[in-house]
């Protein structure tokens, strides 16, 4: 169990932080020290262990409140990315009495007319875009210096924050045969992108819940935020200045609102 200094505790919050598919949580380390005094934890890698996918993501949810359960003696405030968000909203619907608060990152909840695109492709077993991505992604370089070099100039990575990036490429590698790989198996990526929900039962949200959605990118381009408010009833939407991978490229402005939702909790 985690115990923490009395004196900091009255001003804290417990974070479980969820990470984003292909982004293993230490990747948000300087995400983790401007959220401070909270303290961050976290699953580092979704469905690489025991709570192994297959065509639904509740094995991750499973996995989710299980670390919750095991690590926790008090309800935590959930934050998570894109996938982790989504995670964080169904384990706060089973599990509600686990969770203070939910601050949702931009999870990719779109159109009804997309959903039922990705829909068509999963019973025609038809690879989506990000998937055949996530198979195709390089996953080998000669050295750490080597994977900085090719990786920056991608689209993905180039406005990233440089502490941020140079954590991923720290965290996301590891040595392997002369030269790094990715830490992140490009199987399990591939799953949860192919098998990504497209039906959302409405939800009510028991505790302070808030959605912060990207103004910018491909994912704000086929999301529907007054679907997203209309079906998760209780939840607080809030527009940011960038793109979906927004908690890398703007840290400080992420940390800042973040903190300033946890500091509403009483």
């Amino acid at each position: 169990m985690c115990n923490f200094d009395p004196e900091i505790k009255q001003n804290m919050a417990i974070i479980q932080f969820s990470h984003a598919n292909g982004f293993p949580a230490l990747s948000y380390s300087y995400l983790f020290d401007l959220l401070k005094p909270h303290e961050s934890r976290y699953v580092d890698k979704f469905g690489h262990g025991k709570f192994r996918i297959s065509n639904k993501w509740d094995p991750m949810v499973d996995e989710l409140i299980d670390h919750i359960e095991t690590h926790f003696t008090e309800p935590v405030v959930a934050l998570g990315h894109s996938l982790g968000g989504i995670l964080s909203l169904f384990a706060s619907d089973r599990r509600p009495e686990l969770f203070r608060m939910v601050i949702v990152m931009d999870s990719p909840i779109f159109t009804t007319y997309y959903r039922l695109l990705i829909r068509f492709s999963q019973k025609a077993k038809i690879d989506s875009p990000v998937a055949k991505t996530a198979i195709r992604r390089r996953k080998q370089f000669g050295s750490y210096d080597e994977a900085y070099h090719y990786l920056k100039e991608r689209n993905l990575f180039r406005s990233f924050n440089e502490r941020c990036f140079s954590d991923y490429i720290r965290y996301g590698f590891e040595p392997f045969e002369g030269g790094v790989r990715l830490i992140y198996d490009s199987d399990v990526e591939y799953r949860i992108f192919q098998y990504m929900p497209t039906f959302f039962a409405p939800i009510k949200m028991k505790m302070p819940s808030y959605f912060i959605h990207a103004l910018h990118g491909d994912v704000a381009k086929i999301s529907n935020v007054n679907w997203i408010k209309r079906n998760f009833e209780g939840i607080r939407l809030i527009p940011f200045e960038g793109s979906h991978m927004f908690p890398f490229e703007k840290p400080l402005e992420t940390a800042e609102l973040v903190k300033k939702l946890i500091s509403t909790l009483t």
